[in-house]
């Protein structure tokens, strides 16, 4: 059986080079190919591109980090918490996902801080390299051993988002934030542009504790293809808690966000517990949507690198991603 036999109703559908059907099905939905009903797409999958976060460390805590986030991955995670960095910090992030790393993911941020405000700009990559395309010989009748599929073409698929970020505190305790993102999207036969609003919100509670609202595609970002057809990227909510406990030369954070999609009006749970050893080495464990992560980081004078995986996220065939990320502070 190939992925042909989910999507009959397609004219195309792609597959990666691999042996495991999932893995093919992952890829398919990912690039969101079929063309025939693009609405469905627009309701379920459109924004599915952006998921892949844009630190190391947030995801060694379970992606819970909307009211945790202290770093230029801020104007990913909560486009108001860069207003807690203090000096100019660039942040990279490159991560190998799922079996073999068939999906590859960049991320690479900056934040400028001025009196009561924050300027930053991000762009995060997403690239799939040599997917089949594939035909049936007769594309009236189903896959079978008289009419199997055969490849038409091998393309890659790459996204691009871009990110300007500002951020202002308008209360002693609480800032505002918002992105301005562009977006591009190239999927071997066809590619998109496209625009979107992100918002957030950071209160700090007290010297310890934070809580953290974000709002991803606040106007439906539109997706314009080249194929005539238009998607929109359903806005998501997400809020965040996150308490810091100081034991001597050691600190503890405990974290946890809370994820809601307007369409689906699901709820998904992130939760991370971080223990640092003189703001030097850490250890970090948590669950991205009851998926187990874990990860370590090492921070020294300027410099700071951190790495992530996490377990079998959509199914276990796919297997795990790797992350590693790390940056300076100026």
């Amino acid at each position: 059986m190939t992925s042909n036999m989910k999507l009959k109703q397609s004219r195309y559908s792609y597959t990666r080079l691999s042996n495991k059907l999932s893995t093919k099905l992952l890829i398919s939905s990912y690039l969101l190919i079929i063309f025939t009903d693009p609405q469905i797409f627009a309701t379920n999958y459109a924004g599915d591109f952006e998921e892949f976060g844009a630190s190391a460390r947030a995801i060694g805590i379970g992606g819970a980090y909307v009211a945790a986030v202290n770093d230029p991955s801020a104007i990913y995670y909560n486009p108001a918490a860069s207003i807690t960095i203090t000096n100019p910090q660039f942040i990279f992030l490159h991560s190998e996902n799922f079996e073999n790393g068939v999906v590859k993911n960049n991320f690479l941020g900056f934040v400028l801080p001025q009196s009561k405000q924050v300027y930053g700009v991000a762009v995060m990559t997403n690239r799939v390299p040599e997917i089949k395309i594939t035909k049936l010989p007769n594309p009236n009748l189903p896959p079978s051993d008289s009419n199997p599929p055969y490849i038409d073409k091998i393309v890659n698929a790459a996204d691009w988002i871009v990110y300007l970020n500002y951020a202002r505190l308008v209360h002693p305790n609480i800032s505002l934030g918002g992105n301005l993102k562009l977006i591009y999207r190239s999927i071997g036969i066809g590619s998109c542009y496209g625009m979107g609003l992100d918002f957030g919100i950071l209160t700090a509670l007290n010297q310890n504790s934070k809580i953290g609202i974000k709002v991803t595609n606040v106007t439906t970002s539109p997706l314009f293809w080249s194929n005539q057809t238009r998607e929109a990227m359903s806005p998501k909510i997400s809020f965040g808690i996150a308490k810091s406990i100081m034991i001597k030369t050691s600190s503890l954070q405990l974290s946890s966000d809370l994820e809601s999609s307007f369409d689906k009006f699901n709820i998904n749970t992130n939760l991370g517990f971080e223990y640092a050893y003189k703001n030097v080495l850490a250890f970090r464990i948590g669950l991205f949507h009851f998926n187990p992560t874990f990860g370590v980081g090492i921070s020294y004078k300027r410099f700071f690198i951190d790495y992530a995986y996490l377990t079998n996220y959509h199914t276990e065939e796919l297997g795990g991603s790797q992350k590693f990320s790390g940056g300076i502070r100026l």
